[in-house]
């Protein structure tokens, strides 16, 4: 086995101080505003076009940076200062409402033991996620503690209740302490069975669901189908703070496919002739992570897969007459451990939907091995420039491809430096294409958590 000498060490550890520093900056939290079409409803009822900013929103806004026009000095207004405003690209719709809101914690550790929740009287923007003969109104605290409200002619808004609270009592007590119990106050089931009185069929399903989002979907499109409101509209896309694939900072999955690289030594001063190692398919597997790049609703990402490649290929040789010959005695076997990092460029979030990457790949290699069973004459004239093959391998790499939340294939295509280190008089390269495919591990665990959420929710119901 050859020494493995990499080659222009100072030129690769620059190149490997931009990719991480490529890295860090994409992947620290984002400050920037991003503006993004929409506009505002003046409480005298006038609307104005222009664009708002929604960085970040980890929870629901209490104000927005608005631009008319979409120029200009940005105006921030409140829930008091309009009556509603409307991001166009994701579908949003706020309004300013005043409510009175349970601030009770909802976390076990932190319940009250008093029987009805505390509230205060609060103004603040709700998103429309219904708009019929029954409004329904979503609002996340930034405690992380979700709230809904219905209203309509009949009922003035008012919220949801789902209250938890300890029930206290003095039988089977422990070191000499009450006995706590857990109570689940629901009488979102009772508001809902009124509102939705129109379908009295309705009510088996408010008796069984539970207080998420998914469920008061299904429950009003069950209601809007069952009363022939089909102008009624449930807000297909949730604000980002709800979305699962959005709020994430990170997305992580696996990654495989099949590669063919071939390594080709062109005609230098040093050979008239040309050397091109054929590469059989070969398959790579490994991880990969990817990180929105904006909240705008489109899925533009920075994506790192980090993969073991391997390559094994044999030799052709063509002179300089363009004859061909085959050396099958002659191989080259490496295992790279590659990190490949990828601006995946999106311009709609559909779906299904195409996209298109860039980007550059560092690879070290583990193993790398060769027979040097050369018949004579090509051991004399090539033999020399195969010796010393570098551990490190750059490249530059372009894709196109279809993803989904679920899943993602494309095609890649990649130039590398070579593997010689005599680069002086000998310029060689590789070339690769590959057929990938990915995963995302990340859309499956919340999934998991849910249901077994649910799960004990329905044996405690039971118990």
């Amino acid at each position: 086995m050859d020494c493995l000498l990499p080659i222009n060490l100072k030129s690769y550890t620059r190149l490997l101080i931009i990719l991480f520093g490529l890295f860090v900056l994409l992947n620290a939290p984002c400050q920037a505003q991003n503006y993004i079409t929409g506009f505002v409803v003046e409480l005298s009822g006038d609307t104005i076009s222009g664009t708002i900013d929604h960085t970040e929103w980890d929870t629901s806004p209490d104000w927005i940076d608005f631009k008319p026009n979409g120029t200009g000095e940005a105006v921030r207004y409140s829930s008091k200062d309009i009556a509603a405003f409307k991001l166009h690209s994701l579908d949003w719709i706020y309004v300013a409402k005043t409510v009175i809101l349970d601030i009770s914690p909802r976390l076990v550790d932190r319940l009250r033991t008093e029987k009805e929740p505390e509230t205060i009287e609060k103004d603040l923007f709700l998103q429309v996620l219904e708009q019929g003969d029954v409004n329904l109104y979503y609002y996340k605290h930034p405690s992380e503690k979700q709230h809904y409200f219905i209203e309509n002619d009949e009922i003035p808004i008012q919220e949801l209740v789902y209250y938890r609270y300890l029930k206290l009592s003095d039988e089977n007590k422990v070191i000499g302490k009450p006995k706590r119990s857990l109570v689940e106050d629901e009488k979102y089931r009772g508001q809902l069975n009124y509102a939705l009185k129109k379908c009295p069929k309705v009510g088996a399903f408010i008796a069984e669901m539970d207080f998420e989002y998914a469920d008061f979907r299904k429950l009003f499109e069950q209601y809007n189908e069952c009363v022939g409101n089909g102008d009624a509209h449930f807000s297909a896309k949730k604000s980002n703070f709800q979305s699962k694939r959005q709020r994430r900072r990170l997305d992580f999955g696996l990654i495989g496919g099949l590669n063919q690289t071939s390594i080709i030594f062109p005609e230098t001063s040093l050979t008239s002739d040309k050397l091109i190692f054929r590469a059989a398919n070969n398959l790579v597997h490994g991880l990969f992570f990817s990180r929105p790049l904006s909240n705008n609703g489109n899925g533009s990402a920075y994506h790192t897969d980090l993969v073991l490649k391997p390559m094994v290929a044999t030799l052709r040789h063509q002179d300089e007459n363009g004859t061909t010959n085959e050396f099958d005695q002659y191989s080259i076997n490496k295992l790279y451990l590659k990190s490949n990092h990828l601006i995946k460029i999106q311009p709609i979030d559909r779906p299904i939907n195409p996209y298109i990457s860039v980007g550059g790949s560092v690879a070290f290699a583990l193993i790398s091995t060769e027979d040097l069973t050369l018949d004579q004459d090509v051991a004399n004239r090539f033999g020399y420039l195969l010796q010393g093959r570098q551990a490190l391998e750059l490249g530059m790499i372009g894709a196109i491809g279809v993803q989904s939340p679920l899943f993602f294939l494309e095609c890649r295509y990649e130039i590398t430096n070579g593997v010689s280190q005599h680069m002086q008089g000998l310029d060689s390269r590789t070339s690769g294409i590959g057929l990938f495919a990915g995963v995302y591990l990340s859309e499956f665990f919340p999934k998991m958590q849910e249901t077994s959420r649910r799960n004990r929710h329905k044996i405690q119901q039971k118990d």
